[in-house]
């Protein structure tokens, strides 16, 4: 099995202020729940021609945060969802940096 090097992806966090866009416009996600009364829009690994890592999404107050997760297809889609949820949690409940 090959490694992915020195140059491969592993995870993203992002912040946008005031995006263009409403969370539940985005494609093939599930609304769930998160701390603090949150409300995160999940999306799983997708595979096509390559695979696009599971995201997740949500906004607190008018900032739009994101958290990308590379993990392979053959994750469980409630694990990936479990990762996630515990990132964006953790991000959630330590407050604004």
């Amino acid at each position: 099995e090959m490694g992915i090097g020195n140059a491969g992806f592993a995870a993203l966090f992002a912040a946008q202020a005031d995006p263009s866009y409403e969370l539940q416009e985005l494609p093939n996600v599930r609304k769930i729940e998160l701390s603090k009364g949150f409300i995160g829009y999940f999306r799983p690994v997708s595979c096509g021609g390559s695979c696009a890592p599971s995201n997740l999404w949500w906004k607190e107050d008018r900032v739009l945060y994101q958290i990308q997760l590379k993990l392979p297809y053959t994750v469980p889609e409630n694990d990936q969802r479990k990762a996630l949820v515990a990132a964006a949690n953790s991000a959630i409940l330590a407050g604004p940096r």
